[in-house]
């Protein structure tokens, strides 16, 4: 299982994209929008505001849509 994120989550995504604004999505496990952002240029989230539980980040990259989990 992995480790509950504290107060950063920390992502990677290929370094074509690493130089590119992208915009983020956090829901909750229900599927309702908690955090969003149109306009991330960095490979951090500030999460710590968010209750103990399971996330989903979707994150979009021009026309390409990457998701991932984390627990807080």
């Amino acid at each position: 299982f992995p480790n509950p994120v504290q107060e950063t989550l920390k992502f990677e995504l290929p370094d074509a994209i690493t130089t590119q604004q992208y915009s983020y999505r956090i829901l909750n496990s229900s599927g309702s929008e908690i955090l969003f952002s149109n306009s991330l240029m960095q490979n951090s989230i500030a999460v710590s505001d968010l209750k103990p539980g399971y996330y989903i980040l979707l994150l979009k990259v021009g026309s390409k849509l990457y998701q991932g989990r984390f627990i807080k």
